[in-house]
């Protein structure tokens, strides 16, 4: 929220007191008064609508309609800085070069916004979607309950795998990681932390979703080599 939006909430609101004001105790003396506030009140009502609008389309990213990478780092730091309890997601379009390369960027495009539109249908209810960058989309989940997060991605994932193509032979996956907040871990830990869990997904086969809770045991359990090319990934 930026800081003008809380100004124009406030002239308004004192303004319309104003005007409410002069209606019940009517003074012929400052009607014309009154008349050139009620005109200012249009005008900057106006201007606070144009301004949301304006804001909206900055906080959008253009190919795909999602949240942008700005709104996902204001928001995420809101968040932190207002102690909330959430969980991130991050996934990453399996192959998504090969796909560019194969098909062209045109097709890579058309992808891109099929996958983000999708989510944005099925999880915009419980939090934000927005494009992190390139081929990766990431979710700040409001609901803390990592588990149903998980759910939630699985529903995903597996919806994406089922879309049909008009493209022969293409077939769209992705990897992804997901993590708890916990107190005393910032942005750049949850990144760093959801971002291994997207590799370590990557590494044993794709197509998957891999989730860590900081205040849970980690699972040590194996996980393959981890060693991928940009091309593979």
């Amino acid at each position: 929220r930026s800081r003008e939006e809380p100004y124009f909430r406030r002239m308004l609101d004192e303004i319309s007191t104003v005007i409410r004001a002069s209606r019940t105790q009517p003074d012929e003396v400052h009607q014309g008064g009154m008349r050139e506030l009620r005109h200012v009140y249009a005008e900057l009502a106006e201007v606070s609508k144009d301004y949301h609008e304006v804001r909206q389309q900055a906080n959008l990213d253009k190919l795909t309609g999602l949240y942008n990478r700005r709104f996902f780092d204001e928001r995420l730091n809101r968040l932190l800085l207002d102690q909330e309890s959430f969980c991130l997601a991050m996934i990453d379009l399996d192959g998504f070069k090969r796909i560019n390369d194969t098909y062209g960027h045109q097709t890579g495009d058309v992808v891109l916004k099929r996958v983000a539109s999708f989510g944005a249908k099925l999880l915009g209810d419980h939090g934000w979607v927005c494009r992190y960058g390139g081929e990766e989309l990431v979710v700040l989940f409001a609901n803390p309950d990592i588990h149903f997060c998980q759910m939630l991605l699985e529903q995903y994932r597996i919806g994406v795998a089922s879309l049909h193509w008009r493209e022969p032979g293409l077939g769209i996956t992705f990897s992804g990681g997901l993590v708890a907040s916990a107190p005393g871990l910032g942005a750049r830990s949850l990144l760093t932390m959801v971002d291994a869990e997207v590799y370590r997904a990557k590494g044993d086969g794709k197509n998957r979703i891999y989730m860590v809770d900081p205040l849970a045991p980690r699972d040590d359990s194996p996980s393959g080599d981890g060693m991928l090319s940009k091309e593979e990934a």
